[in-house]
């Protein structure tokens, strides 16, 4: 059997074991994993269309502009300006920055803390949901005991700084950790659940308090917006709310969702509320005020994309030639690369998107 055809055939593997892992938990998606929308003033209309797409991005033809400025994890490195640090071996799934360090989690569900220094931590296995305060000083994970990922779960708020636990709790049905603060962390239901549900958990307070009976999906502290499922889950509508004003609609849509807000809340990255692949085929730029669409990058693209600074945001692309990048995009539209390329020996499709090995910080 020829390179080219094993290759094909460990992609297709590839994707059919994520399907089959995501099926046996289709009933209890992970809140920061179903899609939030964001949409434009009226509550009752869709937002305006964004402008014409644009020709797909092409990594081979890109120019290649400055490497990341934003933390990233290539080949067990961590790499943040000049610091480069080891990271665990592994199967990486997601990265994030803290406060002296960073969390690194593998798709094992192995969650690990690593310091600028390179020292290593284990923090929890079974890991599945995790959520970093806007700081960088708080983080609470959860993980759970049932192979088949079922409740009884149990949820850890710790300090960053100091490594001091600052609360635990076990639940017996699963929640997910929306976002968290110096006090207080924001747990919801799956947007599936038979009764969704959005709380306030202060640790080592008993009582929780609700904020909503719907499923927060997202929430973005610093410029007061938070998102929750509405309808019929199958639907993937949401609508978009301020954290301090929960039960008033400020967007709603069933066709986009925002990812994240700028440094500076004045724009928003948005993408499908639902596209069935391993990627996207476009990240728009979004009025941060209306929700309405400004400018557009499409192609064969990551489902994660971060903003670098407010005028810059960072995703991965694969070219229909087979090479994959990070590139970087400004809120035009002009994109450059922020990597070296890597040929990934695939250019059909399924699977739509095959990224380089290169993992972004989400925050």
């Amino acid at each position: 059997m020829s390179r080219k055809r094993r290759v094909r055939w460990a992609v297709i593997a590839l994707a059919a074991a994520a399907a089959a892992g995501m099926a046996a938990i289709a009933a209890q998606v992970p809140a920061q994993s179903a899609l939030p929308v964001w949409t434009a003033r009226l509550a009752t209309a869709e937002p305006p269309a964004a402008p014409a797409s644009p020709a797909r991005i092409d990594p081979s033809s890109l120019r290649r502009g400055a490497d990341p400025s934003v933390p990233y994890l290539r080949h067990n490195t961590i790499r943040d300006g000049p610091v480069a640090v080891r990271a665990p071996a592994g199967a990486h799934s997601k990265l994030w920055e803290v406060a002296r360090g960073y969390l690194v989690l593998n798709g094992g569900g192995r969650l690990t803390y690593v310091s600028r220094h390179g020292d290593q931590q284990l923090l929890g296995t079974k890991v599945y949901t995790v959520a970093v305060s806007p700081g960088l000083r708080r983080v609470v994970w959860g993980s759970y005991d049932d192979p088949s990922f079922g409740p009884p779960v149990h949820l850890t708020v710790a300090d960053t700084v100091d490594g001091r636990s600052l609360g635990r709790r076990t639940f017996h049905q699963v929640r997910w950790a929306t976002t968290v603060e110096r006090d207080r962390v924001m747990l919801a239901t799956s947007f599936a659940a038979p009764a969704p549900a959005t709380w306030w958990w202060h640790p080592g307070h008993a009582r929780l308090h609700r904020i909503a009976r719907q499923a927060a999906l997202g929430a973005d502290l610093p410029h007061d917006r938070m998102t929750f499922s509405i309808g019929n889950p199958d639907a993937f509508c949401n609508r978009v709310a301020r954290v301090s004003h929960p039960h008033a609609t400020l967007w709603r849509s069933c066709r986009r969702i925002p990812h994240q807000w700028s440094p500076d809340g004045r724009h928003a990255l948005a993408t499908h509320s639902y596209f069935d692949d391993t990627g996207t085929d476009y990240w728009a730029v979004l009025d941060g005020a209306t929700g309405r669409g400004l400018s557009r990058a499409a192609g064969r693209l990551d489902w994660n994309a971060v903003w670098e600074d407010s005028r810059h945001f960072l995703t991965s692309a694969m070219g229909e030639d087979g090479n994959a990048a990070v590139v970087r995009c400004d809120l035009h539209r002009h994109c450059e690369r922020a990597s070296r390329l890597w040929q990934t020996g695939w250019t059909e499709w399924p699977p739509f998107y095959v990224g380089p090995p290169v993992l972004l910080a989400l925050n």
